[in-house]
């Protein structure tokens, strides 16, 4: 077992008890890349009365989160739950932070399909969103040269969240955007009752 994982080990299971002792809401975190139904999940949690952060962060505020741990901690605690950038970057501290924290990671059908939504988008956003994609992925713009390159990046993504999380796998749940009743398998996730509510899609695209 890595040193992380027994760290992680720790944190949870101290942290877990203490959230149960004084009946305290866990946060939740988003951990899927964008282009990922990252959005519609946020609209969920909204739905179910989560405290959700509204902010689409810039590239310079990022930068920060990334870098100044205690930053990142005062943003995070603001709220009950977050997804997207920096969530899916910084997972492991939030780990740390927030020993009762639950964690999904949402993901598309197939690696490509993935690279072609965010292919099909690229040029779309406004110019500060390209800086925030270039800090994340390496490039502003999206082209077809980028295809296999960035096709790594999300199936490392994928690989590194599932071994982070396979001595605690209660802690995280995996979504696909093809999933049926997303909203049932949140509440069993998250051990509450089911919603009478479909789960919402923001920025529903067929590709």
């Amino acid at each position: 077992m890595e040193k992380y994982q027994l760290k992680n080990l720790y944190y949870y299971y101290v942290g877990k008890h203490f959230y149960k002792m004084y009946n305290l809401k866990p946060k939740v975190f988003g951990i899927g890349l964008n282009r990922t139904g990252s959005s519609s999940l946020g609209r969920f949690f909204e739905m179910l009365g989560y405290k959700h952060s509204f902010e689409c962060y810039g590239a310079e505020k990022l930068k920060i989160f990334l870098n100044d741990k205690a930053a990142l901690k005062k943003e995070m605690d603001k709220f009950e739950m977050h997804e997207d950038w920096p969530t899916a970057q910084v997972y492991k501290l939030l780990a740390e932070y927030y020993p009762d924290a639950k964690f999904i990671l949402t993901l598309r059908d197939t690696p490509e399909q993935w690279f072609n939504s965010l292919l099909n988008t690229s040029g779309q956003e406004a110019a500060p969103f390209n800086k925030t994609k270039e800090l994340i992925y390496g490039y502003g713009v999206i082209t077809e040269a980028q295809r296999e390159e960035l096709i790594g990046v999300y199936e490392n993504h994928i690989k590194e969240v599932t071994e982070f999380f396979s001595n605690t796998p209660e802690r995280l749940l995996i979504l696909k955007t093809s999933d049926k009743n997303k909203n049932d398998k949140i509440c069993d996730f998250l051990n509450i009752s089911r919603v009478n509510f479909d789960f919402p899609h923001s920025q529903k695209r067929s590709y």
